[in-house]
C-alpha cells in the first residue's frame, strides 16, 4: 500500500512540470504590489513614482522620506553619525565668527605693516580712512589730516579726538613726536637711528658732541662691542662722548636699546676737583633710559653709554655686534620756576621730575637763616638742595638725608632746587617746608606781635634741629591767654605741635618761644599761622555741610563759628579726610564743652560757640564737616574662650569678637575674667578693627591673683584705668575687636575665661 502512494505523487509532479513550460499555459498570478515581467518570468515590485522628499529604498522596494526631510531648519542628515547636525555654512551673528561649523567670538585682527584692520578684515588704508584722515604707518591707524585739530590741540589716538596738548598722556609703548602726536616709541627712535648726527658705530669708542640750539637735539648712534683682550684680561667696551657746557645749562639726555640689554649712561664733569659734577640714568627704566641734567659751572664732561650690569661693574665684561643703541642730547630752555613762600607753604614732589622742582623765592632780605624741614626724603636716591643765587649761579649744595638742612639766603631773591646724582628705588618723593630761625641762647625768648580781627585765629609752631621741646604762651599785654609746656617741634611723631588761640574781638596778642631745652641753639625756627573762622549754623537737627577745600598739615587747626538752635542731641562729625582730626568745641566764655576724635556728640543749648578742627595727620584736599541729630544705638558682645595665656610668651593670644555695625564709637566698655596668680605678669590690649591698640592692663596688681574688671576706671583700684579706650572713641567700630593677652613673667600661666564689649554707636 506504501509504494503505490509514492508512485502516485511522482506521476502527479511530472504532470505539472510539464505542464508549466507548455506555451500555452497562462501566466503566473503575482502578488499585491508585484507585477509579472515576462522577460525575467518572474514577478518583480512594481514601478513607483516617489515623491519629491521621497526615495526608493530597494529593499523595502517603497518610497522613504529623505532624511533631510526629518531634520529643522539649517541642519542635515549626517548618514554616519545617524542624526541631525548644523549645515556647513552657518551665519553667525554679530562680533562671531563660524569655525568649524560653530559660531565664536571674533577674534581680534592683528594687521602687518601698511594695513589696518577693518571689519575683522587686514585692508588697504586708502580703503578704510575716511574724509580728513589719512593712514599713519607708524601706528597702523587713520588720523586726522593737518588742520583737522585747532591750535593747541592734537588729536588723542585713544579717544580718537581732539585734545589740548598740555593734557597729552601717551600710553605704555608710544611716545609724543615733536608734532605732540602719540607714536610708537620704538618707530620714533628707529626714525632718528636712520640719519643720526653722529655714528660710533663703525668708528672706535669715542666722539665729539658740539651742543645744539635751545630746542634742539644731537642724535648719536652705537654699538657696544665684544670685550677686548687686554694684557690677558677682558676690557669692557663704551662709548665715550666729549662735550662743553655753560653753567645753568639744562640739558635732556636720552638712550634708548636697539639691542642693548640694560642701556645705562654717566654725564661726569672732566675739570674740577675730586668732587667733579656726576650724573647717573636711573635704574629699572627699561630699555629707554632718560633725564634732565643742570650744569653747575662751565666746563667739559664726558658722557659714557654702555650696559647697566656692566656700568655698576655688577657683571663680566660683555658685549656683541647687535648691542646697538640710538640717542640724544637735547638742550633744553630754562623751565620756568614755580613760585615759594618761603615761611608760609608745603612743597612735595618727585626727585626724578627736575624741571617740576625749580622753586623761585622772593623777599627773603630780612632773613638770617632758614630750615628747611622734610616730611618726607627721596631715601632711594643720591638727593640734594641746590641753592642758586641766579640762573646760572650755583651758591650752594646741601646732600639729603635728615629731616631737615638749613643755609643762609644768598639773595632777596634766589632759586632752589631739588635734584639727584641717580634714583635707584620707588621710594623717591619728597615734601617739605621752611622755617624762619635764628641763634637763642637757654632761657632767651623770641616775640612777635600779631594784629587779630574778631573771628581771626593765630597759632604758634617752633622748630629746632636737635627736636628740644619748648614753651610757648600767647599773651594779651602781660596775662597769658593760653601757653603751653612742652611744645614738641612741627615735625614730631607724636605730642602737642601747636597753640592756638581764637579772637573774639579785635586785638594785638604777642607771640612767646622761650628756649627751655637746657643748652644755647644755633637755630630755633618760629613760625605764625593766621587765619579766619568760617561761619556754620545755625544748627537745628537737619542736616547741615560745610567743605574745607585746602590741604590741613598735621598739629594745623582751622576754626568754625557756630550757631546752635536746638535743645537735641547733636551730631557734628568730619568726613572725607584722608587722616584723623580732633574736634573741640567751646562755649563764649571759652570753656570746653566737648571734645572728640572725628565726631562730638552732645545735648546741644541754643548760643554762639567756637568749633576747632585739627588734623591729626596731614589732611590732603582738607575735609568735609557735617551736622545733624544723633542717633545713638548700643550694640554688645561676649566670648567665654577658656583659653590658656602660655607662661612667658611675648606673642601671647588674641580672641576675637565681631560687631557687624557700629559706624562710629561713642562710647566703650571691656570687661574681662582671667585666673591669674600673679596678675602682674600680663599685660592686655584691646585691638581695634582700625589695627589701633588701646592697653587697659600693664602688670598692674602687684602680688594679687586675677583679673575681673571693667574699663576703663574698674572697681578694682589696685589695676590700671584703662583709659586708652578713650582714644578708640571717634572710630568706627565694624569689624573685627581683639582682646591681646600676654604673660611676660617666667613662672605661671593663666585663663582667659571670659571677655565682652559693650559699645555705644552713632550713625
Amino acid at each position: 500500500m506504501k509504494q503505490t502512494y509514492t508512485t502516485l505523487l511522482i506521476v502527479i509532479a511530472v504532470a505539472a512540470a510539464f505542464a508549466c513550460s507548455s506555451d500555452d499555459v497562462e501566466t503566473l498570478d503575482c502578488g499585491e504590489g508585484t507585477e509579472f515581467d515576462e522577460e525575467a518570468d518572474e514577478c518583480v515590485p512594481e514601478s513607483v513614482d516617489c515623491e519629491d522628499d521621497e526615495v526608493l529604498d530597494e529593499v523595502l522596494g517603497q518610497c522613504v522620506r529623505t532624511g533631510d526631510a526629518y531634520c529643522g531648519a539649517g541642519t542635515m542628515l549626517d548618514e554616519a553619525l545617524g542624526q541631525c547636525v548644523a549645515d556647513d555654512e552657518v551665519e553667525c551673528g554679530e562680533d562671531t565668527v563660524d569655525e568649524d561649523g560653530e559660531c565664536v567670538p571674533a577674534i581680534e585682527v592683528t594687521c602687518g605693516e601698511h594695513t589696518v584692520a577693518h571689519n575683522g578684515e587686514c585692508r588697504r588704508p586708502d580703503d578704510v580712512c575716511a574724509e580728513d584722515t589719512e593712514f599713519a604707518p607708524s601706528d597702523d591707524a587713520c588720523r586726522p589730516t593737518e588742520g583737522v585739530c585747532g591750535e593747541g590741540t592734537t588729536f588723542d589716538v585713544g579717544t580718537r579726538t581732539c585734545i589740548p596738548i598740555s593734557t597729552l598722556s601717551c600710553g605704555p609703548g608710544t611716545t609724543a613726536d615733536d608734532e605732540f602726536v602719540c607714536r610708537s616709541t620704538h618707530s620714533l627712535y628707529e626714525e632718528l637711528a636712520e640719519s643720526p648726527d653722529l655714528d660710533m658705530t663703525d668708528e672706535g669708542a669715542t666722539g665729539e658732541i658740539d651742543l645744539a640750539d635751545e630746542g634742539d637735539r644731537v642724535v648719536f648712534v652705537g654699538n657696544i662691542d665684544a670685550p677686548e683682550l687686554v694684557d690677558g684680561e677682558y676690557v669692557q667696551n663704551e662709548d665715550v662722548y666729549h662735550l662743553d657746557a655753560d653753567a645753568g645749562q639744562w640739558l635732556e639726555i636720552t638712550v634708548y636699546s636697539l639691542g642693548l640689554p640694560e642701556p645705562a649712561f654717566e654725564f661726569i664733569e672732566q675739570d674740577g676737583d675730586e668732587e667733579r659734577f656726576y650724573r647717573r640714568s636711573d635704574l629699572g627704566m627699561g630699555i629707554e633710559v632718560t633725564r634732565q641734567v643742570l650744569v653747575q659751572s662751565e666746563s667739559s664732561f664726558e658722557l659714557t653709554v654702555a650696559n647697566m650690569p656692566q656700568l655698576l661693574g655688577a657683571a663680566p665684561p660683555s658685549g656683541g655686534d647687535d648691542w646697538g643703541y640710538v640717542g640724544y642730547v637735547k638742550t633744553l630752555e630754562t623751565p620756568d620756576a614755580e613760585p615759594f613762600e618761603l615761611l608760609e607753604e608745603t612743597k612735595s614732589g618727585d626727585i626724578r621730575d627736575l624741571s617740576e622742582n625749580l622753586y623761585s623765592v622772593d623777599g627773603a632780605g630780612d632773613i638770617d637763616t632758614v630750615a628747611f624741614i622734610f616730611d618726607e626724603v627721596p631715601a632711594h636716591a643720591e638727593a640734594e638742595l641746590q641753592v642758586w643765587s641766579d640762573e646760572t649761579t650755583i651758591d650752594s649744595t646741601i646732600e639729603l638725608g635728615a629731616d631737615a638742612v638749613t643755609f643762609e639766603p644768598p639773595e632777596d631773591s634766589f632759586l632752589l632746587l631739588l635734584d639727584r646724582a641717580y634714583a635707584a628705588g620707588d621710594e623717591i618723593s619728597y615734601s617739605f617746608s621752611a622755617r624762619q630761625g635764628a641763634p637763642v641762647d637757654d632761657g632767651e625768648a623770641l616775640y612777635e606781635d600779631v594784629e587779630l580781627d574778631a573771628g581771626d585765629y593765630v597759632g604758634v609752631l617752633q622748630y629746632n634741629l636737635d627736636g628740644h621741646p619748648q614753651a610757648a604762651t600767647i599773651l594779651d599785654d602781660d596775662t597769658a591767654l593760653t601757653s603751653t609746656v612742652p611744645l614738641e617741634v612741627s615735625n614730631a611723631p607724636e605730642g602737642q605741635t601747636s597753640l592756638y588761640w581764637y579772637a573774639e574781638s579785635a586785638t594785638t596778642v604777642t607771640l612767646e618761644l622761650v628756649n627751655t631745652s637746657g643748652e644755647d641753639l644755633d637755630f630755633l625756627a618760629f613760625s605764625t599761622i593766621t587765619g579766619t573762622a568760617d561761619e556754620l549754623g545755625p544748627l537745628d537737627g537737619s542736616l547741615t555741610e560745610s567743605t574745607y577745600e585746602q590741604t590741613l598739615p598735621r598739629g594745623y587747626r582751622h576754626y568754625y563759628q557756630v550757631e546752635i538752635d536746638t535743645e537735641e542731641l547733636l551730631a557734628i562729625r568730619t568726613e572725607d579726610a584722608t587722616g584723623d582730626t580732633h574736634l573741640e568745641l567751646r562755649d563764649d566764655s571759652n570753656t570746653i564743652v566737648e571734645e572728640a576724635r572725628n565726631a562730638i556728640i552732645f545735648e546741644a543749648t541754643p548760643g554762639t560757640y567756637i568749633l576747632s578742627v585739627e588734623a591729626q595727620q596731614t589732611l590732603d584736599g582738607g575735609f568735609s564737616l557735617s551736622s545733624e541729630d544723633a542717633e545713638l544705638f548700643e550694640v554688645s558682645d561676649s566670648r567665654q574662650p577658656i583659653m590658656v595665656i602660655p607662661d612667658y610668651d611675648e606673642d601671647g593670644i588674641t580672641n576675637n569678637i565681631i560687631i557687624d555695625s557700629c559706624p562710629l564709637v561713642y562710647d566703650i566698655e571691656v570687661s574681662v575674667d582671667i585666673t591669674h596668680p600673679w596678675r602682674n605678669d600680663l599685660i592686655i590690649d584691646v585691638v581695634a578693627p582700625s589695627g589701633e591698640r588701646a592697653n587697659i592692663h600693664d602688670r598692674a596688681g602687684g602680688s594679687d591673683d586675677n583679673i575681673i574688671a571693667t574699663y576703663p576706671n574698674p572697681a578694682d583700684i589696685g589695676l590700671d584705668t584703662g583709659e586708652e579706650l578713650y582714644d578708640l572713641i571717634g572710630t568706627n567700630g565694624s569689624g573685627t575687636w581683639g582682646l591681646h593677652v600676654r604673660d611676660v613673667v617666667p613662672e605661671y600661666e593663666g585663663i582667659l575665661n571670659s571677655w565682652s564689649i559693650d559699645l555705644t554707636c552713632e550713625g
